[in-house]
Parts: C-alpha cells; sequence; structure tokens
C-alpha cells in the first residue's frame, strides 16, 4: 500500500479537516477496490468503518452514511462483537450530526450516552462521550456539551489514553467554555 497523508486537524467547531484531501481520497479509493476481495466479515467492517470515516471527513456525507450502514448491516448479520456495532453507531451519529440531522444523531447518542453509563465498552466509553458532546456543541447545546467532554476527559486521564486524543477532549472543552462565555 502507498504511503498517504490522512493526517487531519479541528477547526473552530471542532469538525476534522483534512490536511491533504487529495491524498485522503485516493486513500479512500484504493479500500474501495480491496472490499471487492474482502470476504472476512471483521475485515470488511474494518474497512467499510475507515471508508465511513475518511468520507465524512471529506464531507462527502451521504457516501459516508451509506458505508457506515453496511458496516452495521454485516456486523448485525455475523453478530459481531458488539463493541464493533458501538463504533459504527458512533461513526453513523457523527455523520448525522455533520448533516445536521439532529432528529437522527440525537436519539442515536442518547442511546450511546446510555449504554456508556451502564456498561464498561472499555475505551469506547470516552469515545461515546466525546463525539456526543461534539453533537451537542454543533447544535449550541453547550452546557451539555461540558458535561459530555468533562466525562470524556475524565475517563481519557484514568486509562491514560493516548496524547492525542486527552488534547482532543481538553480543546474540546476549551472551545465550549470559551462559547459559554
Amino acid at each position: 500500500m502507498d504511503r498517504y497523508d490522512l493526517n487531519y486537524h479541528f477547526d473552530e467547531n471542532l469538525h476534522e479537516v483534512a490536511d491533504n484531501p487529495s491524498d485522503m481520497d485516493l486513500y479512500v479509493h484504493e479500500r474501495k477496490s480491496a472490499l471487492n476481495t474482502v470476504q472476512n466479515p471483521l475485515e470488511r467492517v474494518r474497512i467499510l468503518g475507515e471508508i465511513g470515516t475518511y468520507l465524512r471527513i471529506l464531507r462527502h456525507l451521504d457516501e459516508a452514511r451509506d458505508y457506515l450502514l453496511k458496516a452495521i448491516d454485516v456486523i448485525e448479520r455475523h453478530s459481531l462483537d458488539v463493541r464493533l456495532k458501538v463504533s459504527a453507531q458512533i461513526r453513523l451519529a457523527h455523520v448525522y450530526q455533520w448533516q445536521c440531522r439532529f432528529e437522527q444523531s440525537n436519539p442515536l447518542f442518547e442511546e450511546l450516552l446510555d449504554l456508556a453509563r451502564t456498561s464498561d465498552m472499555e475505551h469506547l466509553n470516552d469515545f461515546i462521550w466525546q463525539h456526543a458532546g461534539k453533537n451537542y456543541f454543533d447544535q449550541m447545546k453547550f452546557s451539555k456539551a461540558r458535561e459530555c467532554f468533562e466525562k470524556a476527559l475524565i475517563l481519557r486521564e484514568a486509562r491514560n489514553a493516548p496524547k492525542d486524543q486527552i488534547e482532543s477532549a481538553k480543546s474540546s472543552l476549551q472551545a465550549t467554555l470559551q462559547r459559554m462565555n
């Protein structure tokens, strides 16, 4: 596989922006081609999720949604680990959020937050809280966003998450506090 620049940064609205959109687009096309030969359900789900995520970052939101729905379908058809479904649902809710389809993102994030409150989804719990916070942030529900980012930060620090994840929670919290003032 060729080397691609898949790096991104966050804009003032906490949305990812590709540093090199053409590289990311080329990588997505390569992964789409790879799907034609992949039969293993776990590998298919991994690739579908990856494609959906990068398509979202590239702002191809309808296509991103379609790939993530395919991933969820494979997970359900093959009764794969619930954590795979949770991960795909976070990604799908994130797409709905970016589409400003909050009537779809809100109930999905609420379902995921209920799961995070009652189950140990390992590292997924802090991702649920972080992305639910971004969903509230986009709706200018800054008090709820702050609560979610604070919880994500606590969970990330408790599990000694990678520095970039802790910094993401901190910067999201800081952006929220600035908007509240």
